[in-house]
Parts: structure tokens; sequence; C-alpha cells
């Protein structure tokens, strides 16, 4: 979205100051029907559970827009309402480069048609929220004296679509990967680095690792980078589908 590259823009020019706290919250629910329809799904070894199926996205994009790196994980995950290997439910605090800590939340215990992902920083100016609720973006900008930015930042997206090319920028709205597929073509057309390369993905997914070796050691605080852990080695972590989904 146009509109978050404009927040990264702003947090890494410093206009907010430093940053303070964050979290991001992924509540993409799924039936069991979901979980069903194909035998990897929540499966340890092919799919994991809801920190990294869904939530692992919003948190990619989270420490996309903090311009830092996690140092330390701590975590839990649950099993509560559906017959799979992994959770459906995962919790976590992220110790960052710069000492502010992130909370992250995701699920797929929510209704499965009001599907909401969000994220919320706390800086030394401001406090930022934006996500998706239902399929629709949003965005709440405001200052420590409560004046609101979002009409500002809405002006400077119309004014990014209108350049970009108006109907390609709404179409990245109403898809986002129709976004990630123009950024990408225009970096090999350019020979430029893409906005979602290989390097910042492996480190989202080794954010979700670390996640789950802290739940597998008992919520013990986890170093990162990881020196070797994979998803095999949470196979067992609750009892087989079949036994309870209470875990």
């Amino acid at each position: 979205f146009p509109l978050v590259g404009l927040i990264r823009q702003d947090l890494a020019e410093g206009k907010y100051g430093r940053v303070l706290s964050a979290d991001v919250r992924v509540h993409w629910g799924h039936d069991q029907a979901y979980y069903d329809q194909a035998a990897w799904r929540g499966t340890w070894l092919q799919d994991g559970g809801a920190l990294m199926n869904q939530t692992v996205h919003a948190l990619d994009l989270l420490i996309w827009l903090l311009g830092e790196k996690t140092v330390a994980v701590q975590g839990a995950i649950a099993r509560l309402s559906h017959k799979m290997e992994a959770e459906d439910y995962g919790a976590a605090i992220l110790e960052m480069t710069n000492g502010s800590l992130c909370r992250v939340e995701g699920t797929t215990n929510t209704p499965p048609k009001m599907h909401s992902a969000s994220f919320y920083i706390s800086t030394e100016g401001a406090e930022i929220e934006a996500g998706l609720r239902s399929g629709l973006p949003y965005i709440k900008v405001r200052d420590r004296q409560g004046k609101g930015a979002k009409a500002h930042y809405w002006r400077r997206t119309l004014a990014a679509m209108r350049k970009n090319g108006f109907g390609r920028q709404l179409k990245a709205y109403l898809n986002p990967h129709t976004g990630i597929y123009w950024d990408l073509a225009q970096a090999l057309d350019q020979d430029i680095a893409p906005r979602a390369d290989g390097m910042s993905g492996m480190e989202a997914v080794e954010n979700v690792l670390g996640i789950y070796k802290s739940a597998l050691e008992g919520g013990r605080r986890v170093s990162l980078p990881l020196d070797s852990f994979s998803l095999q080695e949470m196979r067992g972590f609750f009892r087989a589908p079949d036994e309870s989904v209470s875990d």
C-alpha cells in the first residue's frame, strides 16, 4: 500500500522521533474446513500454524516499517479450537536493536468473515495505527497533543497514486499482491532491489521460528539470529489433533 510506504518514510526520517514500542495483530479466522481441505494445512513440517502461515506477513511489514532487526524473542502458543498439529493462537514479545519492544498476536480462532490485520507504533511524537479490516484499509495518526494527520496521509497517497498510475495503484489497494508483483517487475526492469526481497522474507520467518523455539523451551528468551532450528523440532508439542483441541 502506498500509504504504508509514506509512514515508513516519515519514521525513517525521524519525523515522529524515536520508536518506543509497537505491536502487530492478525485475527485471520478460519473454520475447521479450511484445515481439512488439504493434508499439509496446519502441520509442523509443511505449514506451521497461525503465526507462520497468517501472521508472518504482518510481522514482516512491521519489521520493515521500523527499520530495525529483532535481537531476541519470547513467546507462547496454544491450540484452542482446531484439530491440527500446530497452533491456532500465538503471542510474543520481540526485542529490537534500538531497545524498543514489539508485541505480536496471531490467531485463526476469530470469525472467518471478519479478517483483520493491523499494526500500532508508539513514538516520542505520535501514535500510528493502520491495517485492514474486512478487506478495507484504514489509518489513524495522532501527535502527542491529539491532533490527527489522517487527511495529510490520504492527500499524499492520492498524489502518489496519480503520479504512478491511478488504476495500477487502486488494484494494489484492492489486492496487495498486485502491488508486490508490480514492484518486483519495476525492480527487475530498473536493476534495483525490490521492497520484499529474499533476505527480509528470511528474517520474518526466523522471527517466527524464534517464537516457536521459545514456546518449546517454556517461554525462555531466545536470541536471534538462531544457530539452528527447524519446524520438525515442534512435532509432538501438542497431543495428537484427534485427542483434544483444548491443549
